[in-house]
C-alpha cells in the first residue's frame, strides 16, 4: 500500500464530507494536531469497549463500523469510504466506545488525538459547535439505518439502503462498492433474497449489476421502489 503524508492526507479530507464542510481556520488548526496512521485490511482502529483516544477520519480504503450482538458476535451496521469521521460520541461524552471500526482493505486515516483535541478546545471553545456536528451528522446515519432495518419488504429495503449510501457519499457519483454478499449483511437479508431483490431492480432499470459494485442508474425507480410503487 502506497503510503500516504499528512498533507497529501488533509487535501483529500478537505474535499468531502464533514471536515470539507469545516471553515478553512479550522481545517488548518486541526492539520497542526492530526497524524496520518495506516492499516491493513482486517485491522482494528478501535474495538468496542476501548477507551476514547480521539477522532479519526477516512482518508482512503473502507472500514465497517461493527456492533456486538447479545450472544457477542459482531454484526455490521455500516460500510464507509473516504469522507466518514467518527470517534466523536465517545469523545464528547467521556465514555467507552459503543462501536468496533475495523478496516476492510488496505485504509489510511487522519487521527486527532485526544490529549491535543482537549488542549484545543480549552482554548478555541467556539469550536465544541464543529464537534457537535459531527455527532448531528453520524446521529442522522444511525437513525437512516434504523429506518431501513423496519422495512418490511425486501425490494424497498434493499432499495433504502442504497439510497442512503448515496446520500451518505455524495461525492462518489453514482457507483457503490459493495458485493452482494456485504450488502445481505447490512440490510440482514439472505443472501439469495438480496440477489433476487437486485435483479428486480436491475429488471426496472434502476441500477446495473457488476463484480463487486452496484450502479445505481436512475434515482427516481429507486426511490418509487422504497414506496411500493413500480414505474412504468
Amino acid at each position: 500500500m502506497k503510503k500516504i503524508g499528512l498533507k497529501e492526507a488533509l487535501e483529500i479530507a478537505a474535499r468531502q464530507g464533514w471536515f470539507a464542510s469545516r471553515t478553512g481556520e479550522m481545517q488548518r488548526t486541526l492539520g497542526e494536531i492530526a497524524r496520518v496512521l495506516q492499516y491493513e485490511e482486517g485491522q482494528a482502529i478501535y474495538h468496542f469497549g476501548d477507551r476514547t483516544n480521539g477522532i479519526f477520519g477516512l482518508v482512503d480504503g473502507a472500514v465497517e463500523v461493527r456492533i456486538p450482538r447479545a450472544d457477542g458476535v459482531d454484526i455490521t451496521i455500516h460500510r464507509a469510504e473516504p469522507g466518514f469521521w467518527i470517534g466523536d460520541l465517545a469523545f464528547l461524552s467521556e465514555q467507552r466506545r459503543i462501536i468496533s471500526l475495523v478496516a476492510v482493505a488496505p485504509t489510511h486515516v487522519l487521527h486527532l488525538p485526544e490529549p491535543a483535541l482537549v488542549a484545543l478546545l480549552k482554548k478555541e471553545p467556539a469550536f465544541y459547535r464543529d464537534f457537535y456536528a459531527l455527532s448531528h451528522l453520524n446521529t442522522w446515519l444511525a437513525l437512516q439505518l434504523l429506518a431501513n432495518l423496519a422495512v418490511s419488504g425486501s425490494v424497498a429495503r434493499i432499495a433504502l439502503r442504497l439510497n442512503i449510501y448515496l446520500d451518505s457519499h455524495p461525492d462518489q457519483g453514482d457507483i457503490i462498492h459493495l458485493t452482494h454478499g456485504q450488502l445481505a449483511e447490512l440490510v440482514a437479508l439472505s443472501p439469495p433474497t438480496v440477489e433476487r431483490g437486485l435483479k428486480e431492480l436491475q429488471d426496472r432499470g434502476a441500477l446495473e449489476l457488476g463484480y463487486g459494485r452496484i450502479t445505481v442508474l436512475d434515482r427516481e425507480v429507486l426511490l418509487d421502489a422504497i414506496s411500493g410503487r413500480d414505474k412504468g
